[in-house]
């Protein structure tokens, strides 16, 4: 084993420890999301309202294994940042030929404030991003390697990505694009084994399709209530400019400016000089990238749908900047990118260390404040719940998926809640009803705001009183305001339709 390889083992094991460590010590509550997904692992199906069964899989398994602790929800992130990284190293080390800068590209990959993210949240991301990584790796050796038993390979990532996220399609389009415009691959059109993945691929999502019939293709309309309308006469700069701007702040800006670079030279290198590896770097990364960037002049574009292209992407740039010739300022350039990184990561980690040392951030403007309270309020709402009496005849409520979500998971004994719609859009709660069957029992009602009690829920109940406000507090600044009633005599609640996924 080289000098380069038994360096790349000792850090991402030291970045395993410390990503472990970090879950574990409780710095951020779980985000929405991640709560929510952690209640759909308690109720394991075929797929759910707005996603595919793999994040719930995922949960459920490891904290069968382990427990339902935090760290249990979020050991899967925590995995598939290792395995990303192993790959990655790999792939640039294929395509280079140099484990040396194998070895600079995936430590610089640890710091990068979007991977940093991804490998200690759990959500549909980490696992989407493993197994894109895993079935471009698969391609690869099916086209540099001449190792065609790898599509099947392909097939399976292609199929669990999709069961993670439906924006593994993506994929696809990037391979139709590589084989079109490649002299060398082009054949594979006329060969089986494409469509052979291809189908097997279908297969293991074909039970998201199943499900789906079955409740009324509510994912479908989900996703397209999502996309933007392409027909829509004009374009937004504004929206274009925003979706830029938030990869440059996911990537770190510097990073961008480098992966701008890669994407420049793969295309120039694949297209003008005929470079197949480029050529097939470019059609998994500029491809996608391209296609968002079009679309958010359109409508809005989320920061994280383009996140599986950036692997790609990132190795494009490594075999890139690979080819260089060294200099002072190309030095100079990485060095401050992954400084840049590094500090953005580390203020990511822990945004209260900024604040005290004396940076004027407010709380209201940093995104991780949303992932702070929620253990607070769980106790509160707990202690609510005890002094109505039996538990058994008081369930949990609110209006909104975020709170009844985190009130599974944080208040005592994890209860089963429940979600009234109020106007809002669908969600899974909608989809696994049950709220009718509380007729006759009391319920802990928990909703934003000061002292608010919806007043479409007035009839449902016979009587109702607050209980108390929480608001919780970051630094001496106030963040978010919730309030919980007690409620008497649940007569059921009949939801109106608002035809919105």
């Amino acid at each position: 084993m080289n000098q380069a390889r038994k360096t790349f083992i000792v850090i991402i094991a030291a970045f395993t420890v410390f990503r472990l460590w970090y879950v574990q010590s409780g710095i951020l509550d779980l985000a929405a999301d991640e709560a929510q997904y952690w209640d759909w692992s308690r109720n394991l199906d075929l797929s759910y309202y707005s996603k595919g069964p793999l994040i719930a899989w995922l949960i459920g398994f490891f904290t069968r294994l382990g427990g339902d602790t935090v760290l249990f929800v979020r050991l899967g992130a925590v995995l598939c940042a290792l395995g990303t990284s192993i790959i990655f190293y790999r792939l640039v080390w294929r395509m280079t030929g140099r484990e040396n800068i194998a070895l600079y590209a995936a430590t610089a990959l640890q710091v990068i404030p979007l991977f940093s993210a991804g490998g200690v949240l759990m959500t549909i991301d980490p696992p989407l991003v493993f197994l894109w990584a895993l079935a471009i790796y698969a391609l690869c050796l099916v086209f540099f390697d001449d190792r065609k038993g790898w599509w099947y390979l392909f097939g399976i990532c292609l199929g669990l990505g999709l069961l993670a996220k439906y924006s593994m399609a993506y994929v696809v389009l990037g391979l139709l694009f590589f084989l079109v415009f490649s002299k060398t691959h082009r054949h594979w059109l006329g060969r089986k084994e494409p469509y052979l993945a291809l189908l097997l691929g279908g297969v293991i999502f074909s039970p998201v399709i199943y499900w789906n019939a079955r409740h009324g293709w509510v994912a479908a309309r989900h996703v397209a209530g999502q996309v933007p309308d392409v027909e829509k006469a004009g374009i937004s700069l504004s929206l274009l400019g925003e979706f830029v701007g938030s990869q440059a702040g996911i990537l770190s800006p510097l990073v961008f400016i480098g992966i701008i670079y890669g994407l420049y030279a793969a295309a120039r290198q694949g297209f003008k000089h005929r470079n197949e590896a480029m050529l097939f770097l470019f059609s998994f990364s500029g491809t996608i990238l391209i296609t968002m960037t079009l679309l958010s002049a359109k409508g809005k574009v989320q920061a994280n749908w383009a996140a599986p292209a950036y692997f790609t992407a990132g190795v494009a740039t490594a075999v890139a900047i690979g080819r260089l010739e060294t200099s002072a300022r190309l030095r100079g350039f990485l060095i401050a990118a992954l400084s840049l990184s590094m500090l953005m990561s580390t203020v990511i980690y822990n945004t209260d260390m900024v604040r005290a040392l004396g940076v004027p951030w407010n709380p209201k403007n940093d995104p991780t404040s949303r992932l702070k309270g929620w253990q607070e309020l769980g106790e509160a709402a707990s202690e609510v719940r005890r002094s109505m009496g039996t538990e058994e005849r008081t369930f949990v409520l609110s209006d909104r998926y975020q709170i009844s979500s985190e009130m599974a998971f944080y208040m005592d004994g994890q209860p089963h809640t429940y979600c009234v719609n109020l106007g809002r859009r669908m969600n899974q709660f909608d989809i696994w009803g049950g709220l009718n069957e509380q007729k006759g029992k009391d319920a802990v009602l928990v909703v934003t705001g000061t002292g608010y009690f919806p007043a479409e829920l007035k009839e449902s109940f016979d009587r109702y009183e607050q209980a108390r406000t929480v608001t919780i507090t970051r630094t001496g600044r106030e963040l978010h305001h919730y309030t919980i009633f007690k409620c008497y005599g649940f007569r059921g609640f009949e939801t109106k339709e608002t035809g919105r996924y």
